[in-house]
Parts: structure tokens; C-alpha cells; sequence
């Protein structure tokens, strides 16, 4: 497993950019990533 979190920067940018843009509505703030073997782990997951 690995993570990326946006960067308090970046979010801010983010809604000076898009002014309408709530914070509650953003959907990127931070994810994570499952790196697998195959599709058929993918499909276990």
C-alpha cells in the first residue's frame, strides 16, 4: 500500500482556482493506492 496526501498548499490553490469549489466537496484530498500482482488479486481486493 502507498499514500499521497495533497499538500495544505495545494488544496488552498485549489480553491482560489475554482472559487465555487467547498472543501467538503473536494474528492482529492488524499488517497491511497493498492499495488497488486495481478488481476486476479485486484479481484480479491
Amino acid at each position: 500500500m502507498s499514500q499521497r496526501l495533497k499538500r495544505m498548499t495545494t488544496i488552498l490553490d485549489k480553491l482560489v482556482r475554482q472559487p465555487t469549489m467547498a472543501l467538503a466537496n473536494m474528492q482529492d484530498i488524499g488517497g491511497c493506492r493498492a499495488i497488486l500482482a495481478d488481476i486476479n488479486e485486484l479481484h480479491r481486493a
